[in-house]
C-alpha cells in the first residue's frame, strides 16, 4: 500500500510539472518529444488540435514564444470544409497565418486541387500559386482549370486569374478572371454561355455575368448575340430584406438594319424593343398593409413573337401589370388596384387591353349584428376602367375606347337555415347597386354626362343533400360510395330596357344579373385499407350539372345560336360532366365533357391521362382537347381540336434525363409543336441539349436547337424567353 502511494504521488508531481511547463501550448500529442527552453520537438505520429484545424505530421517543431509550428514529412492539415497535405508547413497558431508547399487538397462539396504554394493570410483567406483544380473523381479528370494565381475564400469561392479550362488535358477556354463557387453557393463570375441555332434566328450565343453583391441581393447582366436579328442586353436584380423582396428583370434588344428591312408585319419595327418583368412585395405594420407590384410589359406586343419558340403551343400572349395595396382594420379590408391587362392574339397580330386606374374596394367581411341570426357583409367600390383593342374570345358587345367610371355598393346577408352532416340549406340575399357617371344616349348612341343608376336585388337558395352512402367490404379494403345532390336557385330582379340601352358595358361586371336554377349530382367513391390509420383516399369523382335560365336573353349576354336555320336564346345551359379517376396515387384520369343539346355535339372536351411515379423516374401526361364557340363569333380561329403529350424520364443511375413534348392540331391537320430536351451528367460535366420544332405564325415549320454545358458548381446561362 505504501508503494502504491509513492507511485501515485510521483505521477501527480509529474503531471503538475508537465502542466506548468506547457501551460501556453496547444494540444499536441506524440509518443516522442524533446523540450528545451524555447521549443518542443515532436517526431513520429504527431497530432496538433486547435479550434479551427487539426495538423498531422511526421516531424514538428513548436516555438512557444511565437505560437509557431514547423512541420515536415507527411503533413496534413484539416478543417470542417478543407483538407490539405504537403511537404512542408509553417503556421502561426495564434494569428492563423502560414505557408504550405507542394499542396494537394480537397474542398467541399467535391473539389480537388493542387498548388505549388498555399499561403493563409487570415482565418478565411488563402492565396495560392499555380493551381490545378477540378470536381471530377477520375484519376485523369475529364475537366480541370489551371491558373497562375488567385485566392480561396472559405465557404464562398475560389478566385482565379489567367485561368484556362481544359477538357481531357486539351485547352478549351481562357478566362482572364474567374470565380468558382464553394458549397454550391452564389458567387460573382461569368456563367457558361448558351449556344444554338435556329432557321429563323440564325446562330446565337447568350452570355451572363453574375454579381453576388451581398447575401441578400444580387444582379445578373446578360448580353446576347443573335445572327439574323441583332443584340440583346439584360439586367436581373434580386433582393430580400426584412419587410420586402423582389425581382426586377429588364431586357432590351437592338435590331439589325437587315432584320428591320425584311420584317414582315403591318407594324414597322423601331430600333429598340424592351420587356420589363418585375415583382416587389412590401409589408408595413401600419394597418397590416401589404403592397404587391407585379409588372410584365413589352414595348411592342410583337417583340416576344420574334423569339417565341412556343407559338404552336400557345397562340395567346398575356402581359399583366398591376399594383395591389391591401390593408386590414379588424374585419374591414381596404384594397386598391392599378392594373393593365393585355391579351395579344398571335395569329391576328392584335391586342385587347383593359386598364383600371384605379380600382378601390372596401369590404366588411361576414359580421354578426347583435342577436340577429346570420351574417352581414358589405362591399363598396370605385373603378375607372377602360377597354381598348379587339376581343376575339366571345361575341360580346363590349365598348372600346371609352373610360367608364362607376361606383358600387353591394350589401349581402347570409343565413344557414340548418346544417347537418347529410343535409344543409343556406339563403343569400344581395343588393347590387351600380352608379355610372356617364351613360349612352339611346337615340344618338353617343356617350353623355348623364349619370345612370342600376340596381339588382337577388336571393339565392342552396340546398345540398340529402346525402346517401353505402359501405362495401372486400378482403383488403373498405369502399364507401357517396351520392350527393345539390340545387341552387337564384332569383334576380331586372332593369328596364331603357336603362340597359343607356349602359356602357366594359367588362363582365356591367352585364345584368339573371335568374336560374342549377341541378348538380355528385358521386364519389372512397377507399381505405382495413386496419390502416391513413385517411380514406378518393379514387372516383363524377359530377353532372346543368342550368335552366328563367332569363335566357340576359343569361346568354344577348347572344344567339343558330338551330335549324333559326336563331334562338338557349334556355338550358350545356350539360357538364366532370370525372376524375385515380386507381392509384401515381395514375390519374381527368375528363370533362360539355354537351350542347341544341347543337347536338360536345362543345368542350378535355381529357387528361397523367402518370406520376413516386420516385419521379417517369412522369407523363397525354391530353385531348376540343372547343367550339356555339355563338359562331369572329373567334372561329380559336375553335380548336388538339392532341398533346409530355414525357419526363429520370432513371436513377442512368446519366441521361429526357424531357419531351409534342402537339398535333387535328383541326388544321398539321403538326404544331415538338420538343426534346436531353440532360447528360457525364459525372463532373453536365451537358444540356434542346431540340425544338414549331409552326410559326407564317405557317412555316422552324427547327431550333441549343447546347449548354456546366462544370461542377459553375452554372449555365438561362434564356430570357424560356428554355434552358
Amino acid at each position: 500500500m505504501k508503494r502504491f502511494n509513492k507511485i501515485y504521488f510521483s505521477i501527480c508531481i509529474f503531471l503538475i510539472i508537465s502542466m506548468s511547463s506547457f501551460a501556453d501550448s496547444p494540444e499536441i500529442y506524440s509518443k516522442n518529444f524533446e523540450a528545451t527552453k524555447d521549443t518542443i520537438i515532436y517526431w513520429g505520429d504527431v497530432e496538433v488540435i486547435t479550434d479551427d484545424y487539426k495538423i498531422f505530421a511526421d516531424y514538428l517543431v513548436y516555438y512557444r514564444d511565437k505560437s509557431l509550428v514547423e512541420a515536415e514529412g507527411r503533413v496534413v492539415m484539416t478543417s470542417s470544409d478543407v483538407s490539405v497535405s504537403g511537404d512542408k508547413l509553417t503556421f502561426n497558431l495564434k494569428e492563423m497565418k502560414g505557408e504550405m508547399y507542394e499542396v494537394s487538397g480537397m474542398m467541399e462539396p467535391s473539389v480537388k486541387f493542387r498548388v505549388d504554394k498555399l499561403i493563409q493570410t487570415d482565418r478565411v483567406t488563402q492565396k495560392f500559386e499555380n493551381m490545378h483544380f477540378t470536381s471530377c473523381s477520375q484519376l485523369v479528370p475529364r475537366w480541370e482549370i489551371v491558373c497562375k494565381r488567385g485566392k480561396i475564400k472559405k465557404d464562398k469561392y475560389i478566385e482565379m486569374k489567367h485561368a484556362i479550362l481544359k477538357i481531357k488535358k486539351i485547352p478549351i477556354l481562357y478566362f482572364p478572371y474567374l470565380r468558382y463557387p464553394a458549397r454550391n453557393g452564389k458567387v460573382t463570375g461569368f456563367l457558361f454561355p448558351l449556344l444554338g441555332k435556329s432557321d429563323k434566328l440564325g446562330y446565337f450565343m447568350k452570355n451572363s455575368f453574375f454579381w453576388n453583391i451581398k447575401s441578400n441581393y444580387d444582379v445578373t447582366f446578360s448580353m446576347d448575340y443573335i445572327e439574323k436579328v441583332g443584340f440583346g442586353f439584360g439586367t436581373d436584380l434580386r433582393y430580400l430584406f426584412k419587410n420586402s423582396s423582389g425581382d426586377i428583370d429588364i431586357y432590351t434588344f437592338k435590331y439589325s438594319e437587315d432584320y428591320k428591312k425584311n420584317y414582315n408585319s403591318e407594324n414597322a419595327l423601331s430600333d429598340y424593343d424592351y420587356n420589363i418583368k418585375a415583382k416587389h412585395i412590401q409589408r408595413m405594420n401600419f394597418l397590416k398593409t401589404k403592397i404587391t407590384a407585379d409588372i410584365n410589359y413589352q414595348s411592342n406586343p410583337e417583340f416576344q413573337n420574334v423569339f417565341n419558340k412556343n407559338y404552336g403551343r400557345f397562340r395567346l400572349s398575356r402581359f399583366s401589370s398591376s399594383i395591389f395595396i391591401n390593408s386590414y382594420i379588424s374585419n374591414l379590408k381596404l384594397s386598391v388596384i392599378l392594373s393593365r391587362n393585355e391579351t395579344f392574339y398571335l395569329q391576328k397580330m392584335s391586342s385587347n387591353v383593359i386598364t383600371k386606374l384605379p380600382g378601390i374596394n372596401l369590404n366588411l367581411n361576414q359580421q354578426k349584428l347583435g342577436k340577429i341570426p346570420g351574417y352581414f357583409s358589405v362591399s363598396a367600390g370605385y373603378e375607372s376602367i377602360e377597354r381598348s383593342g379587339v376581343n376575339y374570345e366571345e361575341e360580346i358587345n363590349y365598348t372600346s375606347g371609352i373610360r367608364s367610371r362607376r361606383f358600387s355598393l353591394i350589401p349581402s346577408y347570409t343565413l344557414n337555415i340548418f346544417k347537418l352532416p347529410w343535409l344543409s340549406t343556406s339563403v343569400d340575399l344581395k343588393s347590387k347597386n351600380s352608379y355610372y357617371l356617364q351613360s349612352r344616349d339611346p337615340e344618338t348612341n353617343d356617350v353623355v354626362n348623364d349619370p345612370l343608376h342600376l340596381q339588382y336585388n337577388s336571393v339565392k337558395i342552396n340546398l345540398k343533400g340529402p346525402s346517401f352512402y353505402r359501405i362495401f367490404n372486400s378482403k383488403k379494403n373498405k369502399i364507401k360510395h357517396l351520392i350527393e345532390p345539390e340545387i341552387n336557385l337564384l332569383y334576380s330582379t331586372k332593369i328596364s330596357e331603357e336603362d340597359r340601352n343607356r349602359l356602357i358595358p366594359v367588362d363582365i361586371f356591367d352585364f345584368p344579373s339573371f335568374s336560374y336554377i342549377n341541378f348538380t349530382l355528385n358521386s364519389r367513391i372512397f377507399v381505405k385499407g382495413k386496419g390502416s390509420k391513413k385517411s380514406a383516399r378518393e379514387v372516383f369523382t363524377y359530377t353532372l350539372s346543368q342550368k335552366y335560365y328563367f332569363d335566357p336573353f340576359e343569361a346568354n349576354r344577348f347572344r344567339q345560336i343558330e338551330v335549324d336555320g333559326e336563331k334562338i336564346y338557349p334556355e338550358f345551359s350545356e350539360l357538364t360532366n366532370t370525372l376524375r379517376f385515380r386507381p392509384s396515387e401515381e395514375l390519374s384520369l381527368d375528363l370533362s365533357l360539355v354537351y350542347n343539346h341544341y347543337l347536338k355535339e360536345f362543345q368542350r372536351v378535355n381529357m387528361s391521362l397523367s402518370f406520376l411515379n413516386k420516385a419521379g423516374t417517369v412522369n407523363g401526361r397525354f391530353s385531348y382537347s376540343k372547343y367550339i364557340n356555339p355563338y359562331q363569333s369572329v373567334s372561329y380561329f380559336l375553335n380548336r381540336e388538339m392532341l398533346r403529350g409530355d414525357l419526363k424520364i429520370n432513371i436513377p443511375g442512368f446519366p441521361i434525363k429526357i424531357n419531351s413534348g409534342i402537339d398535333y392540331d387535328i383541326t388544321e391537320k398539321n403538326f404544331r409543336y415538338g420538343t426534346l430536351i436531353l440532360s447528360y451528367d457525364y459525372q463532373c460535366i453536365k451537358f444540356n441539349a434542346e431540340f425544338k420544332v414549331y409552326t410559326s405564325i407564317d405557317g412555316k415549320i422552324y427547327p431550333y436547337y441549343t447546347v449548354g454545358i456546366s462544370f461542377g458548381n459553375l452554372g449555365m446561362v438561362k434564356d430570357f424567353f424560356g428554355g434552358m
